[in-house]
């Protein structure tokens, strides 16, 4: 009994120290150089701690096509580069980068936070060609940081080396014969009839080619249900479920999905004190803490278990799509909405179209809007309100248009028309939206906007003079109260003169009027992202920080959100003479945010760091 409490403390002293001096993040790709439109991954491995907080970082000029994050050693998965549970391998955020252009570039490192540090990973430097082959990088370097040792798993020496038919991973499509842009959801299960005690994702597949979505809760228990086959009877888990959308033609692979898994199997009755003794008749549910409970000694063996290959037939989509068909592929409707169909000249009205339906919904851009004249329009702000289902996505995308009408008229924005393609009936289907009346107005004060009275004489009846005013009759002979009694109201008409005009010329002058504006939206956006503060919804408190920023910016600067960037930025507030060290903080500070919004952060002090600085740049520095 001393001998088995010694060699649990011994166990538990070698994981602490594993944990306390294992730590090391490094970054990896597979190539140094690719050809243009050649996509490549981008590997961050974090080991021998658990991540609180990845920040990911710019990856200018490459375009990230997808992202998947896991936890390897045989533990839990991650999902969506949120960590569930760590485990006792690595954590891996893996990114699929697409080169826009020729050129040596650089990617910067990716941050990680642990406990209250932060480390940063090594930087990684591609060579982008016009064509060519890629070129395969040298094996990374071994991390310099790490004093753990690992334990050798090999299974050929094992013991008991498992069967091929006791367990096993399999994947299934949904179909294997599809259209360019047509969803097909991606299945993984394990089948097994031995006891398993944990399991984790080890290696996914890149994915290349596809844009992928994962579809399961992964922090939930897995679902299991039993099958037989060939007479033998199989748990079987339901372990990941992906929706792929293909955006290339051909033969694309999805090369194997490694999972590892430690089995045990039945040795004889349980010692109580015994360390590995209980395993759980459901093979996924089992309860690592409940060491006393009846059972039977069990031998743990880790084994790793890879998935079959699946190879997407992906077909281009027939000829003939229409004019304005943009890459839609499902099944959609489509509707539009002013939220106010009536405006003063100037003012700003919301134009929403709300595409819904099946298909590769994240994937959809915005319809171009064909408005009359005399309007501007900018950059939409998109709302999602997506669903994960058995089939994929569905919901809806609603684009939320700023229109602003320059002159007053009545005006009939068009129909706006939208196109996709049914892989169901195998034909492109053109839908429509309604046309919608705006009734703008002359802005307050303007000549349109002045009455005329005409027929005055018809209007208002004669009036007899008053001949005799007694009042006037018994004031004194004063010729000071006589001057006062004249000037004091023609001193009040020539301001109220002063006033009037200078509002009028407010309201019809459309560039002063959107600089006057801008500060006022801006805290309404700021006011929202307060709101969210509160709730700790980092999420939606980066988006609307961010967005009274650029607006802000583009309101006071006159220059439309579609053309507003980093770069266009930084060169509108030089040309206006904002002091460069401010406009570089401004800039880093926006970096910032948009790094953070891909790895919101749970505590509220950091939140309202961000919101006090974004307050500070709008009301006292631009």
């Amino acid at each position: 009994m001393m001998k088995k409490i010694n060699l649990l403390s011994c166990f538990i002293f070698l994981f602490i120290s594993n944990c306390i001096w294992g730590q090391t993040f490094i970054a990896t790709t597979e190539y140094t150089s690719v050809p243009l439109n050649q996509s490549f991954d981008v590997v961050y491995e974090l080991k021998g701690a658990k991540a609180d907080r990845f920040i990911r970082p710019d990856f200018e000029p490459f375009r990230v096509i997808s992202q998947q994050s896991y936890s390897g050693g045989g533990m839990t998965v991650i999902i969506n580069n949120k960590v569930v549970q760590d485990g006792s391998g690595s954590q891996k955020w893996v990114f699929t980068l697409l080169p826009t252009s020729t050129g040596k570039y650089t990617i910067g490192p990716a941050k990680v936070l642990v406990g209250n540090d932060w480390l940063e990973s090594n930087s990684i430097t591609i060579n982008v060609t016009p064509s060519g082959s890629p070129t395969t990088a040298s094996a990374p370097p071994p991390p310099t940081q790490s004093k753990s040792n690992k334990p050798d798993t090999d299974r050929s020496k094992l013991t008991n080396p498992v069967v091929d038919d006791e367990i096993f991973l399999k994947a299934e499509v949904s179909k294997s014969n599809v259209y360019l842009g047509e969803p097909i959801i991606l299945d993984y299960y394990i089948y097994t009839r031995v006891d398993v005690r944990q399991f984790g994702i080890n290696k996914t597949p890149s994915f290349k080619g596809f844009w992928s979505e994962n579809l399961l809760d992964n922090t939930a228990n897995v679902k299991t249900t039993e099958k037989v086959i060939n007479g033998k009877r199989y748990i079987v888990a339901h372990i990941r479920s992906i929706a792929l959308y293909p955006q290339e033609i051909g033969k694309l692979k999805v090369d194997p999905l490694e999972v590892e898994a430690i089995i045990v199997r039945h040795v004889a009755h349980k010692d109580p004190f015994d360390l590995f003794g209980d395993f759980f008749k459901d093979p996924f549910n089992f309860d690592p803490f409940n060491l006393l409970g009846p059972s039977v000694i069990s031998q743990p063996q880790k084994i790793t278990l890879k998935s079959n290959p699946v190879v997407i037939n992906v077909k281009p989509l027939p000829k003939g799509a229409p004019e304005s068909f943009s890459d839609a592929v499902g099944n959609f409707k489509i509707d539009a909405f002013l939220d106010n169909d009536r405006c003063f000249a100037g003012e700003s009205i919301i134009y929403n179209l709300k595409i819904s339906g099946t298909g590769n919904l994240p994937l959809l851009s915005a319809p171009e809007l064909n408005l009359p004249e005399n309007f501007q329009v900018f950059e939409p702000e998109i709302k999602d309100a997506f669903s994960k289902t058995s089939k994929g996505i569905a919901g809806s995308r609603t684009f939320k248009y700023i229109i602003t009408p320059l002159k007053a008229g009545n005006y009939t924005i068009p129909s706006v028309e939208f196109s996709y393609f049914s892989p169901t009936l195998k034909k492109y289907i053109t839908v429509n939206t309604p046309e919608l009346n705006i009734q703008v107005f002359d802005a307050v004060g303007s000549k349109g906007a002045q009455a005329t009275i005409v027929n005055l004489k018809d209007d208002i009846q004669y009036i007899n003079p008053i001949k005799n005013l007694t009042i006037f009759n018994k004031l004194p002979h004063n010729n000071l109260f006589v001057i006062l009694m004249f000037f004091i109201p023609l001193l009040i008409m020539i301001i109220i003169s002063i006033f009037y005009r200078k509002r009028l010329k407010i309201l019809t002058d459309f560039t002063l009027q959107k600089q006057k504006r801008a500060d006022r939206e801006a805290r309404k956006r700021l006011k929202t992202a307060h709101k969210y503060m509160k709730e700790n919804n980092a999420k939606l408190f980066f988006d609307q920080l961010l967005l009274a920023l650029w607006q802000f910016i583009s309101d006071k600067y006159l220059i439309p959100l579609s053309n507003l960037n980093i770069d266009s930025a930084r060169e509108v507030m030089i040309n206006h003479n904002i002091d460069e060290s401010i406009i570089e903080e401004l800039l880093s500070f926006i970096k910032e945010c948009q790094m953070y919004a891909y790895a919101p952060t749970d505590t509220n002090d950091n939140l309202e760091k961000f919101y006090k600085r974004a307050y500070e740049f709008i009301r006292k520095k631009i």
